[in-house]
């Protein structure tokens, strides 16, 4: 079975669910379905979130599975969050500064060191 396209292939709208039916007994129910916000990830992003669900949501085993670098893997995962809209926890956000230079370095923009420099200098 197919993922259900997320956006319109012709004016990359936000596609809308507007038909559940049952495979079973034919049974159709018409109306307009809100869509979860997984739903809405692109295929890379969900397929991240299954790795993370599956490897206990611990991002080293997940840099690891998916051959990422930590930054990278990290870089990902508050890419999902926000494309989820979820607001990170007081303790777990991180100044858009710190994800920058997450950015960079998982890029290959920065090195290590000038990485830690700049995060230990925010």
């Amino acid at each position: 079975m197919y993922r259900a396209p997320h956006a319109c292939p012709v004016c990359a709208a936000d596609m809308q669910t507007t038909r559940l039916s049952c495979p079973t007994c034919g049974t159709a129910v018409e109306g307009r379905f809100e869509r979860s916000g997984l739903e809405k990830l692109s295929s890379e992003q969900f397929h991240f979130v299954e790795v993370f669900l599956r490897n206990e949501g611990k991002i080293t085993w997940v840099a690891e599975e998916l051959k990422l670098t930590y930054p990278a893997a990290r870089a990902q995962l508050l890419d999902i969050v926000t494309a989820l809209g979820v607001k990170p926890a007081p303790r777990a956000a991180q100044s858009s500064e710190r994800q920058e230079v997450l950015r960079k370095l998982a890029a290959g923009e920065l090195s290590a060191e000038e990485a830690l420099q700049q995060i230990n200098r925010g």
